[in-house]
C-alpha cells in the first residue's frame, strides 16, 4: 500500500521491483522488471478508470478489514471488531456478494451480543474473504 504525496498533474513514476521466484522443482524463474506509474489529475471523472481495477482494490480492502476483525477479537476489543466486520460487510455487498455480507452481519450482531463467535462461521468468513483476492 503506498501513500503518495500531492502530485502535479501528469504521470509519475512510482515504484519500480523486480520480481523473482522459482519453479516447483527449484528452477529459476527469469526475473521480471515492473515499472508502475500513477496518473495525477485533479478532476477525476475526466479519467477512465477500469471496474475491474476498482473491484481489486475494494476486494483488497474487504480481506485487511476481515483479518483486522479477528485481530480485535482476539485482543477483546469488541467494538473494534464488530466496526471492522461491518466494514467488511458494506464493501462485500457493493461488490454482489450478498450472501457473505449476511454472513458478516450475523457475525458482527453475535459477537456484539456477547454470544460468542461460531468457529465454523470465522473459517467461512476467512475462506470467503480470501476468495475474493483470486
Amino acid at each position: 500500500e503506498l501513500a503518495l504525496p500531492a502530485l502535479p498533474r501528469g504521470r509519475h513514476g512510482t515504484l519500480s521491483a523486480a520480481l523473482t521466484g522459482e519453479m516447483p522443482g527449484g528452477a529459476p524463474l527469469e526475473a521480471q522488471q515492473i515499472e508502475v506509474t500513477v496518473l495525477s489529475t485533479a478532476d477525476l471523472a475526466s479519467v477512465a478508470v477500469d471496474p475491474r481495477d476498482l473491484e481489486a482494490v475494494a476486494a483488497v480492502h474487504a480481506y485487511r478489514a476481515e483479518r483486522r476483525a479477528q485481530r480485535a477479537l482476539r485482543r477483546g476489543q469488541i467494538g473494534e471488531a464488530t466496526r471492522h466486520l461491518r466494514d467488511t460487510r458494506q464493501i462485500v455487498e457493493r461488490l454482489g456478494r450478498a450472501e457473505l455480507g449476511a454472513e458478516l452481519e450475523a457475525h458482527a450482531a453475535a459477537v456484539e451480543a456477547g454470544t460468542g463467535s461460531s468457529p465454523e462461521r470465522e473459517k467461512r468468513i476467512k475462506a470467503a474473504a480470501r476468495r475474493l483476492l483470486e
